[in-house]
């Protein structure tokens, strides 16, 4: 993917995280889960949203803090995902 695609991707976890959680996220690699934005609940809508909307299977074993805790570390991981 090239950069305009992770610049798209960001835009769309940042529009759904603002429906989710009424949250304005400004900073990509602010800690979504520390801060308190993402609660498990939003984390499992999130990850449902990811596997639809780009048409992936999340493995389990991906589930971890290090992928899911910035809107920049969750990006990152899509293009890995997607690019399989």
């Amino acid at each position: 993917m090239s950069n305009i695609d992770l610049i798209e991707i960001k835009k769309n976890l940042r529009d759904y995280l603002i429906k989710a959680t009424s949250f304005t996220i400004e900073d990509d690699e602010r800690d979504l889960v520390k801060e308190g934005i993402v609660s498990s609940l939003t984390m499992f809508s999130l990850i449902d949203y990811i596997e639809k909307k780009f048409k992936i299977e999340i493995d389990i074993l991906s589930l971890t803090p290090e992928n899911f805790n910035s809107i920049d570390n969750i990006s990152k991981k899509i293009i890995q995902w997607t690019s399989k």
